[in-house]
């Protein structure tokens, strides 16, 4: 495991090969025997279809391994422990030496270990698939304060693009102002990344064959708290 600090142009975290290569491999398979649950991305709410805006395919994998008995807090964790994925994650997120590796950080980084939320998304980017200048924190809701970005693709690498762009810079509109730094980061397999999720972020066009196995894989882990409402 390799970490990373950096603090430009905005704090955020890079831990590359973070998984053990089984457990790496295992979490691919599982995307990919998925393939036919993966739809066309939305935005917002209404979850509207904005290609120019943001062109990839992605499953809700919450939703996916969703129970929707009696609510049970053993038959959940269960049930979620069927995906790779979702029992990767689970763990990860209530670890005590994760907490204690974050506690030092910037906030909200440092919030880690009172979050009782996440959500989780896969996204498959192919040919020209991007997502343009944006940020996943949700205005006066807490459920979305950090982002964590895994990425599990095929080896070796049949994609180009698709790197994730960090920014100092602000968004008017839809026009990208006051930017004097910017961070290209490597959609590398096995590559975990942290920030928060107030940062503005972008993905960067991909080329990837029709494959679907052979694409650009990430997942999206939003993270925070309950509504107190």
């Amino acid at each position: 495991m390799n970490i990373q600090i950096h603090h430009a142009p905005v704090y955020h975290i890079v831990i590359d090969d973070f998984l053990p290569t089984e457990q790496n491999n295992e979490i691919l398979k599982h995307f990919i025997s998925l393939k036919d649950k993966f739809k066309p991305s939305g935005i917002g709410f209404g979850q509207e279809v904005n290609t120019d805006y943001r062109s990839n395919l992605s499953l809700n994998m919450d939703l996916e391994y969703q129970v929707f008995e009696e609510f049970d807090h053993h038959k959940i964790s269960e049930h979620r422990a069927k995906s790779p994925l979702l029992k990767m994650l689970d763990s990860l997120l209530s670890d005590e030496k994760f907490f204690s590796f974050l506690d030092a950080a910037p906030f909200p980084l440092n919030e880690l270990r009172y979050c009782d939320y996440w959500s989780t998304q896969v996204s498959r980017y192919g040919q020209k698939d991007h997502y343009r200048w944006h940020y996943d924190y949700i205005p006066h809701d807490t459920s979305r304060v950090i982002t964590l970005i895994y990425y599990a693709h095929a080896l070796p690498k049949a994609f180009k693009g698709g790197e994730l762009c960090l920014t100092d810079g602000l968004l008017w509109g839809d026009e990208l102002v006051s930017e004097t730094n910017r961070a290209v980061i490597e959609p590398k397999n096995n590559r975990l990344i942290l920030f928060d999720s107030r940062f503005l972020h972008a993905v960067l066009p991909a080329e990837a064959p029709e494959d679907f196995a052979k694409g650009r894989f990430s997942v999206n882990v939003w993270i925070g708290k309950y509504s107190e409402e």
